[in-house]
């Protein structure tokens, strides 16, 4: 913590673990040269973070790195084996900074897997990590023309599961 913002730097050539503490709904992760210095060549650096119980990760933010060589890969899971959130983001020319949208991990493990070649090193990762609960509860409103309700009388849903909705006594026209 830098006094304002929670933030963890990845280690270089090591793969780092952090277990999100409960009391923390957001943080910053930078490369290991930190928030405002260059990161190293021939980096091989992994971050696996885990979530409390009942929540995700979502990820946004950018990297600035070399046009080639210098790659950042977000993972679904706890090892870089897992399913591919992000494929090798890099800047789109050496120096320039690449927004790479925003990503939800698919249970309470992300990880992140940073690397650099042996030339050019810049300002790296400014990513934003938000902790957010991973269950909701199912609002159905009134319906005109028709009858809603969620099968098996659920009342909340992990984000990603499949919810269905039943439809009945429809009226003619379209049923919003």
């Amino acid at each position: 913590n830098d006094g304002t913002t929670n933030f963890v730097n990845m280690v270089y050539q090591h793969k780092a673990t952090l277990i999100v503490p409960a009391n923390v709904s957001s943080f910053k992760i930078y490369d290991e040269g930190g928030k405002s210095g260059a990161y190293s060549y021939n980096n091989r650096d992994t971050l696996v973070l885990i979530a409390p119980q009942n929540h995700v990760l979502k990820l946004t933010g950018s990297v600035t790195t070399a046009f080639s060589g210098d790659t950042l890969e977000v993972y679904s899971d706890s090892t870089i084996n897992s399913s591919n959130l992000l494929g090798k983001k890099r800047s789109t020319s050496s120096g320039t900074s690449l927004n790479i949208g925003k990503m939800v991990s698919l249970g309470r493990y992300m990880t992140l897997y940073f690397e650099s070649d042996a030339s050019g090193a810049y300002s790296g990762l400014d990513l934003n990590v938000e902790v957010v609960n991973d269950e909701y509860n199912i609002t159905i409103f009134n319906a005109e023309g028709g009858v809603v309700t969620v099968a098996g009388g659920k009342t909340t849903a992990k984000i990603g599961s499949e919810v269905l909705l039943n439809v009945t006594n429809l009226s003619a026209g379209y049923l919003l």
